[in-house]
């Protein structure tokens, strides 16, 4: 993007429950380089929803408060939340 700023999309669904970081990892002929992706919290995207299996789950993208570095925490539903989420 202009100004130096690139859009990653992971693959939604192949995720499985838990706290995810990202990373941007660059090969340029020796070991891997690794850093951390820092994000402001008005460009991180929305939750996004999907079915595991037969089970919906939610993934929650945010930006760490200590140095805004994009992180991601993946939940199953539960019938009852999904329940819960339907009546409001």
């Amino acid at each position: 993007l202009a100004g130096g700023g690139f859009v990653a999309r992971p693959a939604v669904g192949r995720f499985g429950p838990g706290v995810w970081d990202a990373y941007l990892e660059l090969d340029l002929g020796g070991p891997p380089a690794r850093f951390r992706i820092e994000a402001g919290a008005e460009s991180v995207a929305g939750p996004r929803r999907w079915l595991l299996g037969t089970e919906p789950c939610v993934a929650r993208p945010y930006a760490t408060s200590n140095r805004g570095r994009l992180s991601a925490v993946v939940r199953r539903l539960s019938a009852r939340a999904l329940l819960k989420r339907i009546m409001r």
